[in-house]
């Protein structure tokens, strides 16, 4: 049995509308062109260009956020100028999902395009620019360009293709009542993450001057040692050997969680794709078994990741492979917090940078991080040092739990204004 339509709304190409509503295809609303390749000679001064990478990177564009330059003779610019509410495509990409992003450009300033990417120019004016800003990013509009991508190695799309796509479009009043909308939370997103970087600076700031000990808090005195890891901290390899888990030996779920390095990222542990081992397996394996408090460091791959084990962590039992290192601290002089904050520092990072080798797969040794260096004060020091930092990451996780719930705000707004589902009083 068919879904009956609601009063006012009727069926399209793109479902259920709202009867004042259209469905149009984008070849009757804009005229498509590719964009302009040209030796590498001609780059890095000029005029401005559009490439690729900032079409997939915003959704819209200013003269300001567009970095490149690139030599060209005035009738080649005349006929590649992008003005303002043109629509940028990326008409090739890695992945089908990320084909025909698109991005709008919002300035009055002249630039041009490049190669991997077509512009759309509006060749009616039913469409508000800045509501295209929105429209392009619909779920609606979406599948259709995913659909329609090609190719087995990397995703293309051409014009042709972009000709058919339709989109669902409110008349001109409701398109800037939307685009309103939702320009309102972007601008709340945007000053989430104006602080956030402000504190993250902040915080660089801060750790500089107390892992040094340049700044003291207030209460404590006493010298400071430059200590080597081996010194104050076990530095414990990951499983590896005869009784290393073979493929056959891994499940989706089990025992042990089996960690390997792409679960340890820049952010902490990632416990997604993870794989597990059975508790006989585990029985069967060496040192390398994670306890509470303990610090991982990744030394193969993407070298420098690092996670604690803490509460926080959904799992008892873990191991660690061969492209990770357990840091250990028994805490007699050395607080294993402490040794988290210094971890993440830059302080740290130089001597990672300093100690990593091979160009195709960087990595660590254990005997290489065994020498590193980390400045040790006095342990209620070391503690009241790690609280500060503590406290300024919980600060900066309540801007970020803030910002991605007005991002989740933003999604759902999106589906329903873009849509129809909700409609704006007074817009239409």
């Amino acid at each position: 049995m068919k879904a009956k339509i609601p009063e006012g709304y009727k069926l399209t190409e793109v479902g259920v509308i709202p009867d004042n509503w259209k469905a149009e295809k984008l070849g009757e609303l804009f005229k498509f062109k590719n964009g302009l390749n040209a030796e590498k000679k001609h780059y890095g001064k000029g005029i401005k260009f559009i490439n690729i990478l900032e079409v997939i990177q915003k959704i819209s564009l200013l003269y300001e956020d567009i970095p490149g330059l690139i030599s060209l003779e005035p009738g080649t610019i005349k006929s590649n100028i992008v003005q303002k509410g043109d629509v940028l495509f990326n008409r090739t990409s890695e992945t089908q999902e990320e084909i025909g992003l698109t991005s709008v450009y919002l300035d009055d300033k002249e630039v041009v395009f490049g190669g991997f990417v077509i512009r759309a120019r509006p060749i009616t004016d039913s469409i508000d620019h800045y509501f295209s800003k929105y429209g392009f990013s619909s779920v609606i509009v979406r599948n259709q360009i995913i659909k329609r991508g090609q190719g087995a190695v990397r995703a293309n799309i051409g014009q042709s293709d972009l000709k058919e796509v339709c989109i669902p479009l409110p008349p001109l009043p409701e398109q800037k009542a939307i685009a309103q909308s939702l320009s309102d939370v972007d601008a709340l997103i945007t000053e989430c993450d104006r602080i956030i970087a402000k504190k993250r600076n902040t915080k660089q700031g801060t750790m500089q001057q107390l892992l040094t000990g340049k700044k003291r808090l207030p209460g404590f005195s006493g010298k400071w040692e430059m200590e080597e890891f081996e010194q104050v901290l076990k530095v414990v390899d990951g499983d590896r050997g005869d009784n290393y888990p073979s493929n056959d030996e891994l499940f989706g779920n089990g025992y042990c969680l089996f960690l390997s390095a792409r679960n340890v990222t820049k952010e902490g542990f990632k416990f997604s794709e993870c794989i597990f081992i059975t508790k006989e397996k585990d029985n069967l394996l060496g040192k390398g078994k994670l306890l509470k408090k303990d610090v991982v460091l990744t030394t193969r791959g993407t070298v420098g990741n690092i996670a604690f084990f803490d509460n926080s962590v959904p799992f008892e039992n873990i191991r660690i492979n061969s492209g990770m290192v357990i840091l250990r601290t028994e805490e007699k002089n050395l607080d294993n917090t402490y040794l988290y904050s210094f971890l993440r520092s830059h302080l740290f990072q130089n001597q990672i940078d300093r100690a990593v080798f091979g160009s195709a797969q960087p990595q660590l040794t254990v005997k290489g991080i065994s020498k590193f260096k980390i400045p040790v004060s006095p342990l209620a020091e070391q503690k009241a040092i790690a609280q500060v930092l503590s406290d300024m990451d919980t600060e900066i996780a309540a801007l970020e739990q803030k910002r991605d719930k007005y991002k989740a705000i933003k999604q759902g707004m999106m589906q329903e204004l873009l849509t129809g589902k909700t409609r704006l009083i007074g817009s239409y």
